[in-house]
């Protein structure tokens, strides 16, 4: 076998792998989207797709780029070849797109998303900021939401929160109700 051939080699799973991730990575977050969904549900759905694919294909192209660049470097040394700027860049670009998209999967994962009736127990301003207090959760919300809503009042909430950070959320629906509770 031609050992140049690993050098090669290395270099077309590297372009694979950042294939796959980016396109899983647009994918998924094309899929957050609602205008999509509302737009065409089957296409929305197919977003995953991609995502999908490269959950189970990302750890095999992983270990073929691990073994070419292993056999290609044993060549580099041997012929003394010198590694082009170029793929030094290439393998960066990889190194961080994939520590990126691993520290992004792993915030959205902690994600939780709750909704329901919430009496609004305090509105709090701290600076430009603006937030509601829900079930003791500290929720941001916009300036407009933070003048229309009355403490004390009963709302239909969709709000946001991380389980690494449970005591600040992000305010996604509040709508008024006549319900009162005890």
């Amino acid at each position: 076998m031609n050992r140049k051939s690993f050098t090669q080699k290395r270099k077309i799973i590297t372009k694979v792998i950042l294939i796959t991730f980016y396109s899983a990575f647009i994918g998924y977050l094309l899929t957050s989207l609602q205008w999509i969904a509302d737009w065409n549900y089957n296409f929305h759905e197919m977003l995953y797709i991609p995502y999908n694919i490269a959950y189970f294909l990302v750890p095999f192209e992983l270990v073929l780029w691990i073994y070419y660049a292993a056999r290609s470097k044993q060549e580099i040394k041997e012929n003394g070849f010198k590694t082009k700027i170029k793929d030094y860049l290439m393998n960066l670009t990889l190194l961080i797109s994939l520590i990126f998209i691993v520290i992004y999967f792993y915030i959205q994962s902690m994600t939780i998303t709750i909704g329901g009736l919430f009496e609004v127990e305090q509105k709090i301003q701290e600076r430009n900021n603006y937030y509601i207090e829900l079930n003791r959760q500290k929720i941001r919300c916009t300036h407009s939401e933070y003048n229309l809503i009355e403490e004390g009042k009963v709302y239909l909430v969709t709000f946001s929160w991380n389980k690494k950070w449970p005591d600040k959320g992000t305010l996604d629906l509040i709508e008024p109700t006549e319900v009162i509770f005890d």
